[in-house]
């Protein structure tokens, strides 16, 4: 792959956080979808709606008054009971609330192993 792209492995059938790797002004309150890339150019959405919000709870406060901090890094893709086809390059794509600029990453997932 290209330097500089950052890779996840994780074992087969275990649940993964990929993380966004744009770079991102944390005051900023950005919406984010994810695509896997493909050969050829091609793109397949892999946002999942049940995570598709995460990015934007994140900067309410909680009820003591501090930031929640989820264990879940902001922005990143829950894949569950990964499977050797979510292998592959994904990015991430942050767009702010004004709509003036996009930021995106690039992420590699490898899984490893394979059940028996």
């Amino acid at each position: 792959g290209s330097p500089g792209t950052p890779e996840v492995k994780v074992a087969s059938s275990e649940d993964v956080d990929l993380p966004c790797t744009a770079p991102w002004d944390p005051q900023v309150p950005y919406t984010v979808s994810w695509v896997k890339l493909l050969e050829g150019g091609e793109e397949r959405m892999e946002t999942p709606q049940e995570d598709h919000l995460r990015g934007q709870h994140y900067h309410q406060k909680g009820q003591n008054g501090s930031f929640d901090a989820p264990n879940e890094r902001p922005y990143s893709l829950k894949i569950r009971n990964t499977t050797s086809s979510n292998s592959g390059t994904y990015r991430c794509t942050l767009q702010d609330p004004d709509g003036q600029r996009n930021l995106s990453g690039k992420v590699i997932l490898r899984v490893t192993g394979s059940p028996a």
